[in-house]
């Protein structure tokens, strides 16, 4: 049986309102799945991973968008063949039939810029990342721990089978480089991408300095650069930057990069079994990548919406850091991580000391986020175990 998507609802009335939209996620999250069952009954289906169908719509597009019986097409996978766009447009535009296309795949920068210029205001993006934790307590798949949580991630193979993480990320890895990126980095250059990736592991949760992950590859930090948007594409990582708001008068600048998928970060830092993570040195901010994905899925990408968070760290004393602050219509959320399971009035000092110096700021909730089993609140701060993140 397949687990109800927190997207669906969103996706189905989004479906009605928009000639195109456009699935996005990485590999393996369960796009071309939602699809069927959502949309499979009204919508004529096609999936360029077909390669007959791939060679079909390369050499002929017109006649590939032209082939279609019903008036509501599914087109997966198609950033395999961008050169469709134009005459998906050519369909959208006629006045004598009401056409609907959904289209899946990554969204590159060059795909994003197609869409932009052809369909402006007309078109819409949804991601699909791999379960949050509300999807897996809805279905009673939520994992008793922790470590046991960040390991083995949140794709759907993993959460349906009992395959190894390690076979599945070492098999989804080498799909990732040798299919997916193409053009985009040279076949010598892929075990300089392999490399680099393993690097990027070791820094999630950090301020990333580009220079210095080019170094440990031998590469520039424009390559660097390219190749974490190349990443950021594909859903394997994303961003948080630097709050510019009067917090600090001396905070951080550059990004954070975190991985949507702690499963396979484990798997990159060379992590065997969830005992190893239990001591390992990089467990703090495995958990809190964890936990700013897990808001980033559930708070924005499953509700169809923008994300808009920061962090806030000082340049000199790295302790005193806001993990994520939240930019809401009715005023920002700030939330502090800690993997620990002990409620301490110390952890909260510096987060209050900060918000108190701040005047007429909107504040709508302050969290700390941990791994202790009560839900408590202590000086106005609410204490949230990680599991209340699933609670639905």
């Amino acid at each position: 049986m397949l687990m109800d998507r927190a997207l669906s609802g969103k996706f189905i009335e989004m479906a009605d309102k928009f000639p195109l939209i456009f699935l996005a996620g990485p590999r393996f999250s369960g796009k071309s799945s939602l699809l069927k069952q959502l949309f499979q009954k009204k919508f004529e289906y096609a999936t360029l991973e077909d390669k007959d169908l791939q060679n079909f719509a390369n050499e002929d597009p017109a006649g590939f968008v032209n082939s279609f019986v019903r008036s509501r097409v599914i087109i997966d996978d198609i950033h395999r063949v961008p050169a469709l766009i134009p005459f998906i447009k050519e369909k959208i535009d006629r006045k004598d039939a009401q056409r609907m296309f959904i289209l899946s795949g990554f969204l590159d920068t060059q795909m994003k810029e197609k869409i932009s210029q052809l369909l402006s205001g007309r078109a819409l993006k949804l991601s699909l990342l791999p379960f949050s934790l509300p999807e897996l307590s809805s279905s009673d798949k939520l994992p008793k721990t922790a470590d046991e949580w960040m390991f083995r991630g949140t794709y759907p193979e993993l959460i349906y089978s009992n395959t190894y993480p390690g076979d599945f990320f070492q098999r989804y890895v080498s799909t990732l480089i040798e299919r997916d990126l193409g053009a985009k980095v040279k076949m010598y250059e892929y075990p300089k991408f392999w490399r680099f990736l393993s690097i990027v592991a070791v820094n999630s949760g950090s301020p990333i300095n580009f220079s210095m992950l080019g170094e440990e590859v031998s590469i520039d930090a424009r390559t660097a650069i390219s190749w974490v948007s190349i990443l950021e594409e594909m859903y394997i990582l994303f961003r948080v930057v630097p709050h510019e708001g009067d917090f600090l008068k001396r905070y951080v600048r550059t990004p954070k990069l975190y991985f949507y998928d702690t499963g396979l970060l484990c798997f990159l830092l060379g992590l065997k079994s969830f005992e190893n993570l239990k001591f390992h040195k990089m467990r703090a901010l495995v958990f809190e990548t964890a936990i700013v994905s897990e808001m980033m899925k559930t708070n924005y990408h499953n509700a169809g919406f923008r994300p808009k968070v920061y962090y806030c760290r000082d340049l000199d004393n790295r302790e005193k850091e806001i993990d994520l602050i939240e930019a809401r219509r009715d005023g920002l959320i700030f939330t502090d991580i800690k993997n620990t399971q002990t409620v301490k009035k110390e952890n909260l000092r510096y987060l209050l000391s900060i918000i108190q110096q701040q005047s007429g700021l909107r504040i709508k909730d302050i969290q700390f986020i941990y791994e202790g089993s009560e839900d408590v609140e202590l000086e106005g701060v609410r204490y949230r175990n990680w599991k209340s993140l699933g609670r639905i």
